[in-house]
């Protein structure tokens, strides 16, 4: 009986161990790949600082960018260029006023005064310094540019925004120019409503006296 049992549990091993002698290959593969995977699952996790460190500095500063005034303008000179209507000037000196259409090209040479180079974009950022406010009443943004190279005839820029339903809209464009020739000092204050006119008031000052010149430049009569 112990015979017969010696013979069976052979007769039971012997084809096993001949499957096991013919995948070895395959289970080498198989234990070295669980051992690698352990290994690698054992591995310590990243620090929470490594895990969280941004890909630069976080403490470089943001800049905030300036309104693009000079772009705004022009795009607003290239607008009128487009209109297919009149365009009415009207001017006040001392009291006299007068009035009449225009042509383009008037137009164009009163625009400039609000084309300044100091506008150009980097040469506004390097410039100027702006400031802002917000009325929550009347629910307008107002940006202000200041510089205080005295090389520069632009002094003072403020950019009026609205908020709308979808964006902010341009209420105002206001600049501030100061400058001399010879011994007449000029201040010209312009203001410049989109889609609408322009306002320019110089303001000349020779010899203790001041002399007063507005000129309003409509496209758009609408208010």
């Amino acid at each position: 009986m112990q015979e017969a049992a010696v013979v069976y549990t052979a007769a039971f091993f012997d084809p096993l161990c001949l499957i096991l002698q013919m995948n070895r290959p395959i289970l080498v593969a198989a234990a070295t790949v669980l051992i690698l995977w352990a290994c690698g699952d054992q591995k310590e996790p990243a620090s929470q600082e490594q895990a969280t460190a941004p890909d630069t500095d976080s403490t470089a500063k943001v800049e905030s960018p300036y309104f693009p005034v000079y772009d705004f303008l022009r795009n607003e000179v290239e607008y009128v260029d487009s209109l297919p209507v009149g365009i009415m000037k009207f001017t006040t000196v001392g009291g006299k006023k007068d009035s009449g259409f225009i042509r383009l090209e008037e137009f164009h040479t009163l625009a400039a005064e609000f084309l300044a180079p100091e506008l150009y974009n980097e040469t506004f950022k390097k410039l100027f310094k702006e400031s802002s406010f917000f009325d929550a009443a009347n629910n307008n943004a107002t940006f202000f540019y200041k510089t205080d190279d005295e090389s520069s005839p632009v002094k003072r820029v403020d950019v009026i925004t609205r908020k709308g339903d979808v964006y902010d809209e341009v209420k105002n464009v206001y600049i501030e120019k100061h400058f001399e020739s010879g011994d007449t000092a000029f201040v010209r204050k312009m203001h410049w409503k989109p889609k609408r006119n322009f306002q320019i008031l110089t303001i000349t000052s020779s010899g203790g006296k001041s002399k007063d010149e507005q000129i309003k430049v409509v496209w758009d009569n609408r208010e």
